[in-house]
């Protein structure tokens, strides 16, 4: 059995506390469920409601998708073109400036 190895761990406060960002990516063993051989999930949360606000997330059916509309509709996903991680988390940040500047 293979073990994951962490690629990024990270947690960054903004906003002066209203929003955390958990960034947690693994290297793991390509497969049908990751064929990229990486598991990543990135999360906004909103520190006041205790809620994500903005999910990315990689695993089969969808590959790297964005779940964009939290807390409203968890089930809605956005699929994403992209194979690389790091172009994922890019996709991230653009999602968190968009949910912050709206709160603004």
């Amino acid at each position: 059995m293979h073990k994951a190895s962490i690629l990024r761990n990270e947690r960054i406060i903004l906003a002066e506390g209203r929003f955390v960002i958990e960034i947690k990516a693994y290297g793991v063993p390509a497969d049908r469920r990751f064929p990229s051989g990486v598991k990543l999930k990135c999360v906004l949360i909103d520190a006041e409601q205790q809620k994500p606000r903005v999910l990315l997330d990689n695993h089969e059916p969808f590959g790297f998708h964005l779940h964009a509309r939290l807390p409203d509709d968890p089930d809605f996903r956005v699929s994403l073109a992209i194979t690389d991680y790091e172009e994922a988390i890019r996709v991230f940040f653009s999602e968190v400036r968009k949910v912050i500047a709206h709160e603004n």
